[in-house]
């Protein structure tokens, strides 16, 4: 199922988010709705001009496929973030893509003793950082990025995401 959701009702013509459901809903999901606005409140907090940005949410496999063929990974991860460059689209940047694995994110949220929600939340955050150019290859940046990860969800009113596991575990 495609969506098109335009996002922050207050500012409808600011971010524009597509969410793309390659896997099957369970029903206990957050809404495309629900989580256009956690990108775009993302985008506006740490003060993205106005952007397009896409999520694939899929399966283990799809994913797996996809950590393979650009970071050399085998094996399957929660999320993955693909900048789109410099275009511009009606005024927007076209940030990028955001892959996101719900059977990973759900794993990790039961592991972890979250709400699903809040760590669908917390990956879609994660990814679209990336996309905005922030990374957590070094000590400091990972620092930053969590820091402002935390601030994020906090603000959706989810708790630290990082108070649950070990700072130093990052993503699969």
């Amino acid at each position: 199922m495609k969506a098109m959701s335009r996002v922050d009702p207050t500012t409808p013509d600011v971010h524009l988010v597509e969410i793309d459901w390659g896997v099957d809903r369970s029903g206990d999901e957050p809404d495309d709705d629900e989580m256009a606005r956690w990108l775009s409140r993302a985008l506006c907090f740490v003060g993205h001009a106005p952007a397009i940005v896409s999520v694939r949410v899929m399966s283990s496999p799809e994913i797996a496929a996809l950590n393979a063929a650009y970071r050399k990974k085998e094996k399957p991860t929660n999320v993955l973030s693909f900048p789109a460059g410099d275009e511009q689209v009606e005024g927007r940047a076209l940030l990028g893509d955001i892959a996101l694995c719900l059977e990973i994110v759900r794993e990790e949220a039961a592991e972890q003793g979250k709400p699903l929600e809040a760590h669908i939340a917390h990956m879609l955050v994660h990814g679209v950082l990336h996309l905005t150019g922030m990374d957590h290859e070094q000590d400091d940046e990972a620092e930053r990025m969590e820091r402002l990860e935390t601030e994020i969800v906090a603000d959706f009113g989810f708790q630290d995401p990082y108070g649950v596991r070990a700072r130093d575990e990052e993503t699969r």
